[in-house]
């Protein structure tokens, strides 16, 4: 029971340091009400999820590390941000982010470069970084199979390794990523000791995906 508290105590840092897979290259950020609405209404809410799960809060500083250019998306414009409440249940937990861009144009080239190999290798190196800082092992991130949600869905697991008094435990991450439109969207699940299950994912990457088509048409 104690190494799945001292687990526990990481999973706000996972979530928030795994979601930056969603935030890519810093864009130019212009934010209007709208789209900002349009972003909080596609997250993933308390009500989503089962009984037990309980809000986390973060005061976290957004994980940031220097790639190519050929990633970046200093040209591009955000008109809409949200990043999602954290949801802990023992050592799983829950959040989400969502982006929506100025144009179909900027959300797609987004798309291209953070999904492809330069933009796969960034994230990579961003939350070895970031996890080394508290002490955690990066052993894995890849692509796995996942249905298509929207217009284009990707997902990932990372797979860590972290150290407690009773020895290091496997956590593993799972992101599930969709566009759609002007926007994208982002579903992280996780878990301690065992991977997240499946079904869950893709039940709520389908609420998600959902709330999206529903946020595009107003």
């Amino acid at each position: 029971m104690r190494s799945f508290l001292a687990v526990s105590a990481l999973l706000a840092f996972l979530a928030l340091s795994a979601s930056a897979l969603a935030t890519h290259q810093d864009p130019q950020k212009r934010l209007t009400k709208a789209d900002n609405a349009r972003a909080r209404a596609m997250l993933v809410k308390r009500t989503d999820l089962p009984a037990g799960f309980q809000p986390q809060l973060s005061g976290a500083a957004d994980p940031h590390v220097d790639c190519a250019a050929s990633v970046g998306e200093s040209e591009l414009t955000l008109t809409g941000d949200a990043e999602g409440r954290q949801f802990v249940l023992g050592v799983g937990f829950v959040s989400s982010a969502a982006q929506v861009y100025e144009s179909v144009a900027d959300a797609s080239a987004s798309w291209r470069r953070s999904t492809g190999a330069a933009g796969t290798k960034c994230a990579t190196e961003l939350l070895r970084q970031e996890f080394a800082k508290q002490g955690v092992d990066l052993v894995s991130l890849r692509k796995v199979s996942f249905p298509r949600l929207a217009e284009r869905s990707v997902a990932y697991r990372v797979t860590l390794s972290a150290m407690t008094a009773q020895g290091k435990v496997p956590v593993y991450v799972d992101l599930v990523a969709m566009l759609r439109s002007r926007a994208q969207a982002t579903v992280i699940v996780g878990s301690a000791l065992v991977p997240p299950q499946k079904v869950e994912e893709l039940r709520l990457a389908r609420i998600v995906a959902g709330r999206m088509a529903t946020a595009l048409r107003g």
